[in-house]
C-alpha cells in the first residue's frame, strides 16, 4: 500500500506528463512506488529512503512509442527492478541527492517542466489516500477506450440493432481518446489493446471485451476488421474522459444513439465486488484450478487476517 500510494501522489505532480504522449506513467512514476516498498521492507532510515527514492528517479524511464508491444509490460518490471536496486544501493551507502523530485534538475523538471506545485505529493500524507481514487478495469483494452466499449454493448441490446446493417460508427470523445488510443489498423493483439477503434468493433461483435478480443486472430478476423473501418469519431472537449456518445447508422437509414455518462469501472460508475469476483475467476482460472481460485479470492478478501504474505505466494504458485 505504501508503494502505490508512493506512485499515485508522484503521478499526480506530473499528471501533464500524459498529454505529451511521450512518457509512460507507469514506467516513470512507478519507479518511486517500487522504491518506497523496497525501502519500507528493508526497514531504511528517513535519510537512506530519501536517497532510495533519489536513486529510484534517476532510473525512471518508460517511452510511449513502445506501445501495441510487449515492451510495454516491461515498464512496469523495469520500475519495480529499478526501485528494488535502489534500496540495496542505498541500503550499502550509496550516495544520491534527495531532492530528485522537485530540483531544478529532477523528475518533476524533466517530464513535467509546467508543473510550479507538487504540494500534492505530501498533502494529507497519512489521513488522505491517493490510492483510493484509483479503480480496477473491467475491460482488457485501454482505460480511455472503456465508455465506446459501454456505448458498444448498450447498442448491441437495443431495439432493432442487427451487425449485418451497420453502415458507420461515428460519436463523440474526449480528445485525450483521439490522441492516444487511436489505431484504426492494429497488426497485432497488443497493438489492438491500444486502438479503440478495435475494442469498439470487437466489443460490437462478440459481446464482450475480455483479454480474447485481444488475440492476434481477432484482430485479424475480416468482421472486426471490417467494422473498425466503419468508425469515425470526433473529438469534444466537452465530454470527459470516462464518458462518450456513440451513433450506429444502419442501412436502413435508422440512427441509435446511446450516452455514457461515467464509464464502466470509473469512480463515478466503480465495479462492483461481484464484478471484481468475476474477473479475478476469468484470469485466474485460465492458469490456476477452480479449487485454489476460490481459496485465493477468499484469502485476499480478508486480507486483513493474513499474517504472512507468503500464504498469498504459496496460493499464486503454479502446480
Amino acid at each position: 500500500m505504501l508503494g502505490l500510494e508512493a506512485c499515485c501522489r508522484v503521478a499526480l505532480a506530473v499528471e501533464q506528463m500524459r498529454h505529451a504522449a511521450i512518457w509512460h506513467m507507469t514506467g516513470t512514476a512507478g519507479v518511486f512506488g517500487g522504491a518506497a516498498s523496497a525501502g519500507r521492507l528493508l526497514g531504511l532510515d528517513a535519510g537512506t529512503m530519501a536517497r532510495t527514492l533519489g536513486l529510484a528517479g534517476t532510473q525512471a524511464s518508460g517511452l510511449r512509442e513502445t506501445f501495441g508491444t510487449m515492451t510495454k509490460a516491461f515498464h512496469p518490471a523495469r520500475a519495480a527492478q529499478s526501485g528494488v536496486l535502489a534500496a540495496l544501493l542505498a541500503q550499502r551507502g550509496f550516495t544520491c541527492t534527495e531532492s530528485i523530485i522537485e530540483g531544478v534538475h529532477g523528475f518533476v523538471q524533466a517530464f513535467a517542466p509546467a508543473t510550479d506545485d507538487v504540494r500534492c505529493i505530501t498533502d494529507g500524507l497519512g489521513t488522505q489516500w491517493q490510492v483510493l481514487n484509483n479503480a480496477p478495469k473491467p475491460y482488457a483494452s485501454a482505460i480511455l477506450s472503456h465508455p465506446l466499449v459501454d456505448a458498444m454493448l448498450a447498442l448491441r441490446n437495443a431495439p432493432g440493432f442487427a451487425l449485418e446493417r451497420v453502415t458507420r460508427i461515428g460519436g463523440r470523445v474526449n480528445p485525450l481518446t483521439i490522441r492516444l488510443e487511436s489505431r484504426p489498423a492494429p497488426r497485432s493483439g497488443l497493438e489492438g489493446r491500444l486502438s479503440f477503434q478495435h475494442a469498439m468493433a470487437a466489443a460490437l461483435v462478440d459481446g464482450e471485451c475480455t483479454p480474447r478480443q485481444f488475440t492476434d486472430e481477432r484482430v485479424d478476423d475480416p468482421a472486426i476488421a471490417s467494422l473498425r473501418g466503419r468508425i469515425a469519431v470526433d473529438a469534444d472537449p466537452a465530454v470527459a474522459q470516462d464518458q462518450c456518445e456513440v451513433t450506429l447508422t444502419l442501412s436502413d437509414g435508422r440512427a441509435l444513439t446511446t450516452r455514457v455518462v461515467a464509464a464502466s469501472g470509473s469512480l463515478g460508475n466503480p465495479m462492483t465486488d461481484a464484478q471484481l469476483d468475476g474477473k479475478f475467476r476469468a484470469l485466474a482460472g485460465t492458469v490456476l484450478a477452480r479449487t485454489r481460485v476460490e481459496r485465493l479470492l477468499d484469502t485476499l478478501w480478508h486480507l486483513e487476517a493474513v499474517d504472512d504474505v507468503t500464504a498469498i505466494i504459496k496460493l499464486c504458485r503454479l502446480r
